[in-house]
């Protein structure tokens, strides 16, 4: 709840979403980033209830944090993680992913699946 600022964790049966990062509602489609994949879950009506659709990866997601969709396709911020230890530095810039929705997402969502977006 936005504005009460409270929280209830959402009921997926027998999955479990572990080492969830970030996350984005795309209507009541929910993407969580976690472990160098992206999950899409399907939320129910009251958004207190889910489906896992599909879990998917690209091999340019380099421990992945941040995710923002964009014309059929989702943007993740590539994170640095393994150089902020031991006094390594970051190497600039850092990198976003562009990856296409699957169509299995779009199709479970309601949209059209789309033959393959250019992300």
């Amino acid at each position: 709840d936005v504005a009460s600022g409270t929280v209830q964790q959402v009921d997926l049966g027998d999955e479990a979403l572990t080492g969830g990062d970030g996350m984005i509602l795309d209507g009541r489609t929910l993407y969580v980033v976690r472990e160098g994949q992206i999950t899409a879950v399907e939320l129910g009506e009251d958004l207190t209830t889910g489906q896992v659709i599909d879990s998917f990866s690209d091999p340019t997601l380099s421990s992945p944090t941040t995710i923002a969709p964009y014309d059929g396709c989702l943007l993740v911020v590539n994170s640095q993680f393994a150089n902020r230890g031991g006094g390594g530095q970051p190497v600039l810039p850092f990198t976003l992913s562009g990856i296409p929705i699957p169509p299995s997402v779009l199709e479970a969502a309601g949209e059209p699946a789309s033959t393959g977006a250019s992300c």
